[in-house]
C-alpha cells in the first residue's frame, strides 16, 4: 500500500512522493529536485527483478530523473541470467532516461558487489556517472553536489 502524505528524508532532498511500491521494490521521486530514490526490498525471483528493473526505467523517465540513489543493500546477487539480461536489454534503455548520476547503495557482499560491476560493465558506455557507495549520506552528498 502506498502512502500519499510526504516523508522527510534528508537535507539534501525535501519531500519525497510515492511513484511505485510493491513487495520488492518502493521508488519515490522528490517533489522538488528531479531525484528519483529506489529501494529493493528483498531477494527477487527472476519475473520480480526484471519487472522491477523495467518499473524502474519507466519511472526514471517519466520524472526525467537526473539524480538517482538505488539501494540495494537487502536484495543479494542478481543470477547470472539476470545479470546479462540487464546488462544489455535494461541497462541501454536506462541510457536514454535522462540519469546524469547514479548512486548504489550496496551491501558488503562481496557477490552482490561482483554481480552489480558485472551488470554495469556488460552496459558500458553508460551516459551518466555511477558510484557505489556504502553509506546513504555520503551517496547523497555526491549526488547533489555542485
Amino acid at each position: 500500500m502506498i502512502e500519499n502524505k510526504p516523508q522527510e528524508h534528508s537535507s539534501f532532498h525535501s519531500h519525497m512522493l510515492p511513484v511505485f511500491c510493491n513487495d520488492y521494490i518502493h521508488i519515490e521521486k522528490s517533489e522538488t529536485a528531479s531525484f528519483l530514490e529506489v529501494v529493493w526490498k528483498k531477494a527477487l525471483q527472476q519475473e520480480e527483478y526484471r519487472l522491477g528493473m523495467e518499473a524502474f526505467i519507466q519511472c526514471a523517465t517519466a520524472t526525467q530523473a537526473q539524480l538517482v540513489l538505488i539501494d540495494y543493500t537487502k536484495m543479494p546477487a542478481p543470477t547470472l541470467a539476470d545479470q546479462a539480461w540487464a546488462g544489455t536489454h535494461a541497462m541501454p534503455q536506462l541510457r536514454k532516461s535522462g540519469i546524469e548520476r547514479l548512486a548504489r547503495l550496496l551491501s558488503v557482499d562481496i557477490f552482490q558487489n561482483l554481480a552489480l560491476d558485472n551488470i554495469f560493465r556488460l552496459a558500458q558506455p553508460l551516459s551518466y556517472a555511477a558510484e557505489n557507495f556504502a553509506e546513504k549520506e555520503t551517496a547523497l552528498k555526491w549526488l547533489f553536489r555542485k
